[in-house]
């Protein structure tokens, strides 16, 4: 059973035992609506936790822009952390958009290795660009996610870790009940909140962030 189905199926029992649903298969509150509760629930977790994701691009001789799954309004600040070849042996520094020109025009070291960049939009944008000698490396680039990537729906199961899924049940059952019950599941919602927000794995890499104003 996926994920989602197995959430679904317990925010149903959950409301059938606190009498807003005659059965599990009753139709007064449809999978849809329950569906985007439970993407409610998955953004909460988003907004209150940081919640560690990754990417890996793969360098291209003389290739400055990489495209990414993000842009720069999803992620919290900007790039955490890359983790780079042992042999590169240089600091990334990151420049904001709006002072990237800058960079693009001013006369660098020529030390054949990328050591700055920018994201705009949804690309990865590089300076030096990579040699032939970099061609092939592969970078794992860490991010603090703003919000969920993708919908929870009836194809989709949550895009956060499964340890989570507890969480998303308790949060959207609440959202169809009042008083005492609601305040009970908000408070085991809270609670997983509480216990599990200090376990997201915080990645240690060698390579860390380092800002220039330009």
């Amino acid at each position: 059973m996926s994920r989602r189905a197995s959430i679904l199926g317990r925010v149903r029992r959950n409301l059938v035992s606190q009498g807003i649903l005659p059965s599990f298969a009753s139709d007064k509150i449809n999978d849809g609506w329950i569906y985007d509760e439970m993407q409610q629930a998955q953004d909460d977790i988003y907004s209150r936790v940081k919640i560690e994701h990754s990417f890996v691009i793969t360098l291209v001789e003389d290739q400055t822009d990489y495209p990414l799954q993000i842009s720069s309004d999803d992620v919290i600040d900007t790039i955490k952390e890359f983790i780079l070849p042992t042999t590169y042996n240089y600091d990334l520094t990151y420049v904001k958009p709006d002072k990237w020109n800058n960079v693009i025009q001013s006369e660098l070291s020529g030390i054949g290795q990328p050591t700055y960049y920018t994201i705009f939009e949804k690309t990865l944008k590089l300076q030096e660009a990579p040699t032939s000698t970099d061609a092939g490396d592969e970078w794992t680039l860490y991010v603090y996610l703003k919000r969920s990537l993708t919908d929870i729906d009836v194809d989709t199961d949550p895009e956060i870790d499964k340890m989570w899924d507890k969480g998303i049940e308790f949060y959207t059952t609440m959202q169809f009940l009042k008083g005492g019950p609601r305040r009970d599941f908000l408070n085991d919602y809270e609670d997983e909140i509480k216990n599990k927000g200090y376990m997201e794995h915080i990645h240690t890499g060698e390579q860390q962030h380092i800002e220039d104003n330009w």
